[in-house]
């Protein structure tokens, strides 16, 4: 565990600043058609699937804890593969 950041330090801000945001996209609901187009992305996903609530809590479980802690500005779909298909 890393210890507690000291206000004042700003070289030590910077190299353990780790910034990570979570979207989620099923507000979209409200949108008429949206089944279809969650049915549409579940064919031609990779997987085959639409993604699980489960499986974005997961993801960003883990870039919350230590495991995660090397990891920063990045992008991490978590949408069955559907990202890499160029749609």
């Amino acid at each position: 565990m890393t210890p507690p950041f000291k206000p004042g330090n700003p070289e030590e801000h910077y190299r353990r600043a780790r910034q990570h945001m979570v979207q989620r996209q099923l507000a979209a609901r409200g949108i008429s058609g949206f089944g279809d187009m969650l049915k549409a992305h579940a064919e031609r996903a990779p997987l085959q699937r639409n993604v699980d609530v489960n499986e974005v809590a997961g993801t960003a479980l883990f870039l919350a804890s230590d495991a995660g802690a090397g990891i920063t500005g990045e992008v991490l779909y978590v949408d069955c593969g559907y990202n890499i298909m160029g749609f």
